[in-house]
């Protein structure tokens, strides 16, 4: 088949598929499959070149020169049509006039393909940004010091060399964020949720990327991957080294910080460094705080990089939670003189906001998409919705109310507007039959009505979301320094309490008007750490009661750490204690030049010493009450952007992490992204039901066990009500046999049947199953079993669409069976808790209506989740056994709805069909099928990496082109 193709290269570069088709059966290859893995492996051989994005693989190069020639045309200098980097489609027919004109638009979707050119949205034309002008234009570049909530970070790189076409081809990849009015041969502005990025190559050899907005790390990091992406795909052996900025002299807004080189920072870590200093100002950073802003290349930092983004995410979410989601139909809004006869829906709006209630609303539901809308649910304490006639016509409203009552199970609260109460026959009006509302159909009774309303409000809220006042005051002590702490059970240590006790010291401040945050009061309503990090974050100034004991405590360590060298918070240290070993340790390294006070034997002016430093840095009450009129001033569309940008970022490093463990992985391809969920009830009932004359495997299975005595499925009911009486130890399997039902009494048990009792009888009924987690030598044993019970379903795997904007359940759920899995309890769940607690990390804070958020159940699953989430160095293990168990489960092999694509930017993404349909996608043809195959084809060629360097060789010299 290659040897026919390949003599067709005398006459034509370019061939159609049906001309390849044809060859494939000359040669006996007639299945549509097999011609494609055929033609795939000739592509990846560099014999010929085959595009799979839907609009380029009606055609197959089958000379790569061909391809050299065909950009050259665009490229060339000479009597080009091409003015300032800007090709007209009009101009196709001059640049490409040695091609067939019904060739053309094909000719331009492969420049395209190369990254070449990119496309243009309002005008049709394509932009070829190595032909654009040398000189930069003007354009704005704020000062971010006067913008609150706006922040500036940087990232450099430095090459040894920089070849030709790679910046070039970066900004095509990052087209779809490109301000075509600031974009030139060396650099492109780009816009992306409200945050501003500037990529910008100098000086030969380096490229520079600013990026400024609320959260612009994802920006950041996401430019990072598509040069990263570029380099280990088509500039193998490329050196360089990027450079991170110092996170001082970035807040002191100097225009040339000092850069860490990342380099010196791997260096820094190997050798066990607290710390480097910055070369221009002296700042002292810790190596943590540099590794946070820097990609994650390894498990550790990965979750140090997951524990900040979680943290920051639990930040801002607390700061987008409202009392109230208020939804409602634009066509109920009174229109132009109807204001005094229809009650307005911005009206009770509005009134709802006088009284006190933080709310969430937006203007016209339409031009809002509904994943936004959820997160806004998601985080209110319940929902007010204004039903009418027209929100019920409404599917996009309709969309809304079905998501707020079936999977978010939110407390709802409707009031009727409009004429009429027809919505109320219909499926929507059915399911809130039982449900009170508040008529505000007549406006003449809107005052009592309104009252009604707030009262109902009232009644629902419990104040959650009310804004929580933190003192400004943090006092970090060790409990070993405590004489209190000591008299209430505390281990005493020799030499340990001195003069002063920590806690005394806080009764003093607050006795003189000082609030203070002690941990022995805060915590325990989110965790210890969780607690600890949000009383800091609201700290103006730090009282560190330092000790021996106090520098020997990891706790304190990283406590200390994050006040002074994350958060920067002012110092003021109270010496406790009776040694002095402290202040040769990292503690006393980095509290240098801070106040500092002995408290260790008895000192008469301590005490006025200590409230005259502590006053010093303590805001005053009008600049707390600026502080928090500041922040209130701060949109919610900022902040929501924000959200947005720092849950990709997660979800960005998550997949990151994962991917590389997949990629490790000697296995067909499969989607990298699944998580264990609770069945939904009427997702247990379609995994129960059987088609007619339909036997299945699980029924025969059940039927043998019935004969031996044992109970089966449809039995299940009847055994446990009738074994209900007698004690645990008593109960056997076939002494409970339920009494004969007609088949209209059996149809109604099953349909009677609720999630909770199968939920229940699979819980009991798992019992029976041996409890497997690790083998004497401490390993994990394998996931994949067979055996011959049937247990009622329970949990599910739910495979994940990798969309960069978002990750949401496209398809429907992988039930877990029992002869496929080991007993699936809390045991097999701590087993693989250190994966599923950290995408569980990131998945609470999108709009995902996963089961295990909204049920009880489903909660003191994720809390046993997070407190058995196991170490770094088990996640890379768990996950490739966790992963062989959905494969295993994934009989039909559906892939949860999902295709392996080429993304724009050069990465490799699972998607749904509906994201699949975006520009510049390739989508992999028959993922599922292929897999096995190529694999298989590609293990015989021994000689498979030379061969590729032909392809290879197309990509150089397109990039010698540019």
């Amino acid at each position: 088949m290659e040897s026919k193709i390949v003599a067709k290269r005398k006459t034509v570069g370019l061939i159609d598929w049906d001309e390849v088709v044809k060859h494939a059966v000359e040669c006996g290859v007639s299945d549509k499959n097999e011609v494609n893995q055929a033609v795939q492996f000739l592509h990846e051989l560099g014999a010929v070149q085959h595009f799979q994005s839907e609009f380029l693989k009606s055609k197959v190069v089958i000379n790569p020169q061909w391809i050299v020639d065909v950009m050259a045309c665009v490229v060339s200098v000479k009597h080009s049509p091409i003015k300032d980097g800007k090709l007209l489609h009009s101009d196709m027919p001059t640049i490409w006039k040695q091609y067939p004109a019904d060739l053309h638009p094909w000719l331009l979707r492969l420049t395209e393909e190369y990254d070449l050119t990119f496309p243009l949205k309002d005008e049709p034309a394509n932009m070829v940004p190595c032909l654009l002008p040398d000189k930069e234009p003007e354009y704005e570049w704020h000062d971010v010091s006067n913008q609150a909530g706006v922040r500036e970070t940087k990232m450099r790189y430095k090459f040894d060399y920089l070849p030709a076409g790679l910046f070039n081809r970066s900004q095509v990849r990052l087209y779809q964020f490109s301000d075509k009015s600031v974009i030139w041969k060396n650099g492109s502005l780009l816009r992306k949720n409200g945050h501003l990025a500037l990529l910008k190559q100098y000086r030969g050899e380096h490229v520079e990327v600013k990026v400024q907005g609320p959260r612009p790390e994802n920006i950041l990091f996401m430019i990072h991957e598509v040069i990263e992406g570029l380099i280990a795909e088509s500039f193998h052996g490329v050196d360089y080294d990027f450079l991170v900025p110092c996170l001082d002299c970035m807040k002191s807004s100097t225009t040339e910080p000092c850069m860490f080189p990342a380099s010196k920072i791997h260096r820094a870590t190997e050798l066990k460094a607290p710390f480097l200093q910055c070369d221009k100002f002296f700042h002292t950073l810790s190596i943590t705080e540099l590794h946070a802003i820097m990609p994650p290349d390894s498990s550790t930092d990965f979750d140090i990089h997951l524990e900040r983004t979680v943290r920051d995410l639990q930040d801002l979410h607390q700061d987008l939670s409202y009392d109230a989601c208020f939804v409602f139909c634009a066509a109920d809004v009174p229109k132009y003189g109807e204001e005094m006869k229809k009650v307005s829906p911005k009206r009770l709006r509005d009134d709802l906001i006088k009284d006190g209630l933080k709310v969430w609303f937006s203007e016209d539901l339409s031009n809002v998409h509904i994943e936004n809308v959820a997160v806004a649910m998601k985080d209110s304490e319940f929902v007010v919705i204004c039903i009418s006639n027209d929100y019920i016509k409404d599917e996009h409203c309709s969309n809304i109310f079905y998501y707020a009552k079936q999977t978010l199970h939110k407390k709802i609260i409707l009031v009727v507007l409009g004429e009429g109460l027809q919505w109320q026959q219909t499926n929507l009006g059915i399911l809130v039959s039982s449900d009170v509302f508040v008529n505000m159909q007549n406006i003449t009774r809107y005052d009592n009505k309104i009252k009604e309303l707030i009262s109902a409000v009232r009644t629902r809220s419990d104040g959650a979301n009310k804004p929580k006042v933190f003192p400004k005051c943090f006092i970090s002590y060790c409990w070993g320094n405590s004489k209190d702490a000591v008299d209430k059970g505390t281990r005493k240590q020799e030499g340990a309490l001195g003069w002063g006790d920590p806690r005394g010291i806080k009764t003093f401040l607050e006795k003189e008007g000082i609030p203070c945050w002690m941990d022995v009061e805060q915590v325990g309503k989110r965790g210890l750490f969780e607690d600890i990090a949000e009383g800091l974050r609201h700290a103006k100034v730090l009282v560190a009661c330092v000790s021996d004991e106090y520098a020997r405590s990891k706790s304190c360590q990283m406590e200390f750490r994050f006040a002074v060298s994350t958060l920067k918070i002012p110092l003021v240290l109270v010496v406790v204690g009776t040694g002095y070993q402290w202040e040769l340790s990292e503690i006393g390294m980095l509290s240098l030049g801070s106040p500092k006070i002995s408290f260790q034997y008895e000192n008469p002016t301590a005490y006025d010493r200590l409230l005259k430093a502590v006053r010093v840095l303590h805001p005053k009450e009008e600049e707390i009450k600026a502080e928090i009129l500041q922040r209130e001033q701060q949109t919610a569309e900022a902040k929501a952007n924000a959200f947005h940008e720092l849950l990709e970022l997660a979800q960005r490093k998550f997949l990151r992490q994962v991917s590389q463990y997949a990629d490790s992985m000697e296995k067909k391809q499969y989607p990298r992204l699944f998580v264990i969920d609770l069945l939904k009830k009427d997702e247990i009932h379609k995994v129960l039901e059987v088609p007619e004359n339909k036997t299945s495997k699980a029924e025969e299975t059940t039927k043998l066990q019935n004969q031996e005595g044992r109970t089966g499925e449809d039995k299940t009911a009847g055994r446990m009500e009738a074994c209900q009486e007698k004690p645990p130890d008593q109960i056997q399997e076939n002494n409970c046999e339920p009494k004969e039902k007609t088949a209209c009494e059996e149809t109604k048990a099953k349909n009677d049947v609720t999630s909770e009792q199968l939920q229940e009888q699979s819980g009991k009924m798992e019992k029976d199953v041996p409890q497997v987690t690790r083998s004497r030598t401490g390993k994990m044993r394998p996931l994949i079993r067979r055996q011959t019970s049937i247990l009622l379903p329970k949990f599910c795997f739910r495979i994940l669409c990798e969309h960069e904007q978002g990750w949401h359940i496209p398809g429907s759920p992988i039930t877990i069976s029992a002869d496929l899995v080991q007993d699936v309890d809390m045991a097999f769940l701590a087993q693989i808790s250190p994966y599923l607690a950290r995408i569980i990390a990131v998945l609470k804070h999108s709009a995902l209506g996963l089961e295990c958020f909204s049920t009880e159940e489903g909660l003191k699953l994720i809390k046993n989740l997070e407190e058995n989430c196991g170490t770094d160095s088990e996640f890379k293990t768990v996950y490739i056994m966790l992963m062989e168990a959905v494969m295993a489960a994934d009989r039909k092999r559906t892939l949860g709805g999902l295709a392996r694509c080429h993304l724009s930017n050069g990465k490799i993404a699972w998607l749904c069909k509906e994201h699949q349909k975006a520009e510049r996608m390739t989508v992999e043809e028959s993922s599922s099928e292929q897999g096995d195959n190529i694999d298989s084809v590609h293990a015989k060629y021994d000689g498979k990496d030379e061969a590729s360097e032909s392809t290879e060789r197309v990509q150089s010299k397109v990039c010698a082109i540019q």
